[in-house]
């Protein structure tokens, strides 16, 4: 089972949005993917549960290329990579040794 959230928050100093995606592991919700941006975004048309998942990985990739202040280089590297099929990946940089070494299938200097 899955299972999405998204809204706005008001922090101290900034607001936006929050992805959030939970999966059923052994009965247990836990979080799969969490996210706060401060990208903007309109709410969506989409309907049932299959146009909100593809909505979901849209937002996610998309705000991770427009709020890229958000993370240092390297976790935005890891999370865009998330988003993205290993073909998509692959097709961004080959890995190095030290990346495949490390179990990344992708170019993390990318």
């Amino acid at each position: 089972m899955r299972f999405l959230l998204s809204g706005t928050y008001q922090g101290k100093d900034r607001s936006g949005r929050y992805l959030l995606k939970l999966l059923s592991v052994d009965g247990v919700w836990k979080v799969d993917w969490i996210e706060l941006t401060t990208a903007k975004a309109t709410p969506s048309s989409v309907n049932g549960e299959e146009g909100q998942f593809v909505e979901y990985a849209v937002r996610a990739f998309l705000d991770l290329l427009v709020d890229s202040t958000r993370y240092e280089d390297f976790t935005n590297t890891f999370l865009l990579a998330a988003t993205v099929t290993p073909r998509v990946r692959k097709s961004w940089g080959e890995p190095f040794p030290s990346d495949s070494q490390d179990g990344f299938d992708y170019n993390r200097k990318s």
